[in-house]
């Protein structure tokens, strides 16, 4: 950029300039010829640029303001937050020219994992959604990427500016979401009641005490792990601890309730838990059942599994039969839903199922009765047959006989043509008194 200062005529008349002397912002620029020169532009060099001339006459001015644009500059800091801050408030401090922005915000899980985006903030400022406070303890720690553009591009033509923030909650211990305080246990066997806890410092200590007679049963240290859990309404990859309690041989006192102190540099926290026996499933619900073309639908949804994995069995008969046909579904598969098929049709069925895992099966639902009709016909088929035959002929019909007159009363048929006529005007009568039955 150039910045030039001349006379605005082209004759002086009272003699050459002799001196020029530059300000920038009321401060000496140092400079004595009459232009400025500046290879590469930079925001610093916005403000007011004053020139003076001078000769043995006298002296004049004359200023211009310069505006340089240039893409956002962006700075943040981390922040910590306790367990009680209230409301919560990220900052994003923002320098550029143009000073209007447009700024996004994108939260991410320390394992880089998307949670939210909070759109079209404009001054920086963002303050996190309150809600209950102990669901909020954590999920708002991770990182918090600000995203700020005001339309000026940099040197590499990126239009967005983007710095991050690492947020950090300092709390007590939390149990991860979905919260689980019950577990299932196996007589005899080893019964495992396993914690996935969210903590802004290593868990130090798990206490576990039988929560008739607050007796402890021992101390336990929490590994840390990454486990599936639900942050902010989503499924996501967390960094936690697992804290693991085991029953080796259990007996029957063993189920029973219990309580478990989780601690850290933040306190402790005290969480109720429940060991149950395992068993056999519960009875499944029946929800639909439906024809489709030649077989039937059941539908259903499963219910407690009783602690250990379960299949299904489905059976039917016809209603005046007494041995029953059945379907196993495998405990491996997913759709809560089987087709029944090879039934014959106009006929009712019964219809019936249970649940079973290793442990038993669960007892049968209620029978269902329904009636399966069969293929059914196609509605544009019996349309024709029954609608469009008795309707189309006469018409058909009424417009040949037209064309037959006039064809006799021009007289240009031949006795082979009228023959031929005669035997299609015989038939089209016949069709018209059929009608389907």
């Amino acid at each position: 950029m150039k910045l030039e200062c001349q006379e605005k005529h082209s004759e002086i008349r009272n003699g050459e300039i002799h001196v020029y002397a530059w300000f920038f912002n009321r401060n000496v620029y140092e400079n004595n010829t009459n232009v400025i020169t500046f290879n590469k532009i930079k925001s610093e060099r916005s403000g007011k640029y004053t020139c003076v001339a001078r000769n043995k006459a006298g002296f004049d001015s004359d200023a211009v303001n310069i505006i340089v644009t240039y893409p956002p500059i962006v700075w943040t800091k981390d922040i910590t937050f306790n367990g009680i801050n209230r409301p919560r408030i990220i900052k994003c401090n923002v320098s550029g020219v143009p000073n209007t922005y447009n700024i996004t915000w994108r939260h991410y899980t320390n394992n880089n994992q998307l949670v939210r985006v909070f759109n079209n903030r404009i001054n920086g400022v963002l303050i996190l959604p309150e809600g209950e406070t102990n669901d909020l303890v954590f999920e708002d720690s991770g990182v918090y990427r600000c995203n700020v553009t005001n339309g000026i591009p940099d040197e590499s033509g990126n239009l967005w500016q983007s710095k991050k923030i690492q947020v950090k909650v300092e709390g007590k211990p939390v149990l991860a979401k979905p919260l689980k305080s019950t577990f299932i246990g196996h007589f005899n066997e080893t019964s495992s009641i396993s914690l996935f806890v969210l903590s802004s410092s290593n868990v130090t200590q798990a206490e576990w005490k039988a929560a008739e007679n607050r007796n402890s049963l021992g101390h336990g240290c929490c590994s840390s792990t990454v486990n599936k859990t639900s942050f902010n309404g989503k499924c996501l990859d967390m960094s936690g601890y697992t804290c693991v309690f085991l029953i080796k041989n259990t007996r029957e006192e063993d189920f029973q309730n219990y309580t478990v102190d989780l601690i850290n540099k933040n306190g402790r926290n005290t969480f109720d838990i429940s060991l149950i026996s395992s068993g056999v499933p519960e009875v499944p619900s029946i929800t639909d059942i439906y024809q489709r073309q030649n077989y039937i639908v059941l539908e259903w949804k499963p219910t407690f599994d009783g602690g250990a994995p379960q299949g299904f069995i489905v059976q039917y008969r016809k209603k005046k039969d007494k041995n029953w046909e059945s379907i196993r579904i495998q405990s491996n598969e997913t759709n809560d839903f089987v087709y029944i098929s090879k039934l014959k049709p106009d006929t009712e069925y019964e219809l019936r199922m249970l649940a079973f895992n290793r442990l038993g099966n669960s007892s049968f639902t209620v029978q269902f009765t329904t009636l399966f009709k069969g293929e059914t016909k196609d509605v544009w088929t019996q349309f024709n047959l029954f609608l469009c035959i008795p309707i189309v002929l006469p018409v058909c019909l009424f417009v040949f006989l037209l064309w037959y007159r006039k064809v006799l009363h021009d007289g240009i048929v031949t006795m082979t043509k009228v023959w031929l006529l005669d035997t299609i005007s015989i038939f089209l009568v016949t069709e018209m008194t059929y009608i389907p039955r």
